[in-house]
């Protein structure tokens, strides 16, 4: 391990010194539309956000569109429906543009698997992965499938306290959305969606027979994982290196997969991609899963706060006990958490503990200008604005945010510790 570490580093300043190298594509997109009255399609690169970044309008006219992409790398790039994003869901629809025409065939969302997309080495390879990795196990799947709806139709597969729960959530949203609503509305709503993710994360959302066949569902994604994990090992292709950096970007979800097998592959793409754009991002994740854990050292950085002025973490935090938090005022599960923090920062403040925010915020601060103001947070509040420090990606977090808890000499005791677990190890080490 501590090898590879070395490895990472010097291939970080490798990245530092290589200006990029990547040969110019053209690219024209050509499509159909069926079974769906769109009127436009929106283009990302894989590592935008729909939500966030800026986007590329192609129109659809009488069912078909036309676009030049000309691009500096190749890698993957993304369609969506305006109209599905506009909804809040929507597919993604991957493609690599290379030098020539890429064919777009799309259909309804009820027949999806009738999309065809043609153009390119790099396209083929990716949809005939994804067709071996889903037909290895289809034949089970559906059989699980099948057996999990008959199961929902005679009631049997959600368990009768997250019947309850859910009833509780949907009643607190409902209001939170109301006419009439408050800032009390929306926190309940938060609460109730929270306690519900609780129960899902802790499998209580099924019965028994629910729990049976959601283990052998999941038997099978592991398998499907590992075969991923196989497929990127053997197959150094840029397809494989996408799949690796969406793999990285969410690990927790690719049950089978450990981040040791992450910390042993990439090193092979980083060698022999090393001035693409995957590899700037993958060294800033590898760095997070090597070092951002219980035993680890936090990683330092700068970031300004409201006022511009500009702070360096170890400045704030370091010979005390703190929490990192990481946060956003679009996450509300983040900011209730925020908020558990306030009777523990007055408890310990003066006996060596303090706390750094940092808020992930887009485009501008007018809503964390708000949320500070009526929070009134005492400790030091930064700003990671449209990460432009990659702050998330070095801790290995996505979505809003996750709070860390270090020692007095920058070790990590506990990522995403409860207030309660936070004021038990204050008391054992503060308290003397």
């Amino acid at each position: 391990m501590k090898t590879l570490c070395k490895n990472l580093i010097l291939f970080g300043i490798l990245l530092m010194t290589i200006p990029g190298s990547g040969q110019a594509i053209t690219c024209k997109l050509s499509g159909q539309i069926i079974g769906r009255d769109s009127k436009t399609l929106i283009l990302f690169k894989s590592t935008e956000d729909p939500d966030r970044d800026t986007k590329t309008f192609i129109p659809i006219n009488n069912g078909k569109f036309e676009y030049t992409l000309t691009a500096p790398f190749t890698e993957a790039y993304f369609l969506i429906f305006q109209d599905d994003l506009e909804m809040g869901s929507y597919r993604y629809i991957y493609f690599f543009p290379e030098n020539g025409t890429t064919v777009f065939k799309l259909h309804s969302k009820a027949e999806l698997e009738k999309d065809e997309i043609i153009g390119g080495k790099l396209t083929s390879e990716y949809y005939n992965f994804l067709k071996l990795n889903k037909d290895a196990n289809q034949t089970q799947k559906k059989a699980i499938t099948d057996s999990t709806a008959e199961l929902k139709k005679r009631d049997e597969y959600f368990s009768a306290e997250f019947k309850v729960q859910q009833a509780k959530q949907k009643i607190a949203y409902e209001k939170s959305i109301s006419a009439n609503s408050n800032e009390n509305d929306f926190e309940i709503s938060v609460a109730e969606t929270k306690i519900l993710q609780q129960m899902m994360d802790r499998g209580e959302y099924v019965t028994q027979k629910g729990k049976a066949l959601n283990d052998k569902m999941d038997s099978i994604t592991v398998l499907e994982n590992r075969h991923r994990l196989d497929y990127i090992q053997n197959n150094l292709s840029l397809v494989s290196y996408f799949l690796l950096i969406k793999i990285t970007e969410r690990l927790e979800s690719y049950r089978g997969i450990t981040a040791n097998d992450i910390l042993t592959v990439a090193p092979k793409y980083i060698k022999k991609y090393p001035d693409h754009p995957y590899t700037k991002m993958i060294v800033v994740m590898l760095e997070g899963l090597t070092n951002i854990k219980v035993g680890g050292k936090y990683y330092d950085f700068s970031a300004s706060a409201l006022n511009g002025k500009f702070y360096k973490l170890s400045e704030v935090i370091d010979g005390k006990y703190a929490v990192i938090d990481l946060w956003a005022t679009w996450c509300g599960p983040c900011i209730l958490g925020s908020r558990n923090l306030l009777p523990i920062y007055e408890e310990f403040k003066e006996k060596g503990f303090t706390i750094c925010g940092v808020a992930r915020e887009y485009k501008n601060t007018d809503a964390l200008k708000y949320r500070i103001e009526k929070e009134k947070f005492p400790w030091i509040n930064l700003v990671e604005l449209d990460d432009q420090n990659q702050i998330w990606s070095h801790y290995g977090v996505q979505g809003g945010g996750r709070k860390f808890l270090v020692d007095n000499k920058g070790v990590i005791l506990a990522i995403e510790p409860s207030a309660d677990d936070i004021r038990k190890i204050l008391s054992e080490r503060l308290n003397q």
